[in-house]
């Protein structure tokens, strides 16, 4: 499946542009096919693809509520548009996971102790929160920050998948097209009690 940073490749023409001087990976691992990692390049980054397992209407399917869908047969609906996103100032589009931290949790990769690829969808999104939908993701990283989790390794405390590399910060991209340095769990503080100041659901307002 192809990923999104293939689908913008062609307008940043790089894609050291999705590698942050703070992470280390592996490129040009040998796939079947002889050459680069079939999963792609390794980057820095993933989209905020938050997915509401069955809880949201319509339909009640597995809804998108951020920003992207991998569009998996589960995935009922299509991402929203721009037009939809009522809050783009303050709705997470991207933020940093490095590799350095994926391939702690990612024991079974056969590339070195995982990474995140551009066309490994698993890694290069932030699907979930454990609060409501299953630990599985904790293994790729794709859990979203939660300001009331307790304290634990990577991806599963207050972080999430976010990599925090710079004083416990991390680079985080809105709809906007701005860049801001924020703590992870700023972006998502208590879930249950401040829901509308989760900024990883593109729907709230």
């Amino acid at each position: 499946m192809v990923g999104w940073p293939k689908k913008i490749e062609p307008y940043m023409k790089s894609y050291p542009v999705l590698r942050c001087p703070s992470d280390d990976g592996e490129d040009n691992i040998p796939g079947p096919t002889g050459t680069d990692d079939y999963r792609g390049p390794w980057i820095s980054w993933a989209a905020n693809g938050l997915t509401s397992w069955g809880t949201v209407s319509p339909g009640g399917g597995n809804d998108p509520i951020g920003v992207i869908t991998p569009r998996h047969p589960w995935e009922v609906y299509d991402s929203g548009t721009i037009a939809s996103i009522n809050r783009p100032a303050d709705t997470v589009m991207l933020a940093e996971k490095h590799s350095n931290d994926l391939s702690k949790a990612m024991g079974w990769a056969n590339d070195g102790g995982g990474r995140n690829r551009t066309d490994f969808h698993p890694t290069n999104i932030f699907m979930t929160d454990t609060a409501t939908q299953g630990s599985w993701c904790s293994w790729i990283g794709c859990i979203i920050p939660n300001g009331k989790r307790t304290a634990s390794a990577y991806p599963n405390g207050t972080n999430g998948g976010v990599s925090a590399k710079h004083a416990g910060r991390a680079n985080i991209v809105f709809v906007d097209g701005h860049v801001k340095s924020m703590k992870p769990e700023q972006t998502n503080p208590d879930p249950i009690n401040l829901p509308n100041e989760n900024m990883w659901d593109s729907r709230r307002r």
